[in-house]
């Protein structure tokens, strides 16, 4: 191979779209039988974030963080499992009625379902950074949610769009196949990882300054 084009940067896009196809792939095939999307979803954070360091190895990465993760990511996960499965139902219901509604009516489960959703990166961003116990990672997650809110709240936004499209536009989501089975998820969670890189550096500062030294 010549040696400029694989130092060049159109080499080095082309193997990061790769990996990104990759690793959404495998994203999307750890996640089928849905207990296991959190500890897919830690992986996935994981891998991005060496992604951005230039690491290559993927597929070795993302099972190692799989395996790493799943114990604490899939515990997280199926804490908000249920809360989740009663918005989704809930949105459902709202979607599907021909009667009038009360705009406040709305404007609560709006409300509701982005206290939720905030939630979520946070949970399973925390796992791939250091250990600690579930009511430590919820109550870090609660608090960082207030302290970085609007990063948080893009970074929740991207990780539900495409359960929201699927809810809200059912055909245009099927029609749009290719993205979420390909791309959509590496991307996001890359975006994600971009959007909260201040924060994440901070809580590993702070994570390492509260630690006992030996």
């Amino acid at each position: 191979m010549n040696k400029k084009f694989s130092d060049g940067g159109l080499y080095r896009g082309l193997i990061y779209f790769a990996n990104l196809v990759l690793l959404n792939v495998l994203f999307f095939i750890c996640s089928i039988p849905v207990v296991t999307l959190g500890a897919s979803s830690s992986a996935l954070y994981t891998m991005m974030r060496k992604l951005h360091n230039d690491e290559t190895l993927v597929i070795g990465g993302f099972f190692s963080s799989f395996k790493d993760c799943l114990r604490q990511s899939t515990l997280s996960w199926l804490i908000m499992l249920t809360p989740g499965a009663f918005l989704y139902y809930e949105w459902s219901v709202l979607v599907q009625y021909s009667g009038d509604v009360p705009v406040f009516v709305y404007i609560s489960m709006v409300v509701v379902s982005l206290c939720y959703t905030c939630f979520l990166p946070w949970l399973f961003i925390q796992p791939t950074l250091f250990s600690c116990t579930q009511k430590q990672q919820f109550k870090n997650a609660a608090l960082l949610i207030i302290q970085v809110f609007p990063q948080t709240l893009a970074a929740a936004i991207l990780s539900v769009l495409p359960l929201g499209v699927f809810l809200f536009a059912t055909l245009q989501f099927f029609a749009l196949w290719p993205l979420w089975l390909f791309l959509y998820f590496s991307a996001a969670h890359g975006l994600i990882m971009t959007i909260l890189k201040g924060p994440i550096d901070n809580l590993i500062r702070q994570f390492h300054s509260d630690s006992p030294t030996s």
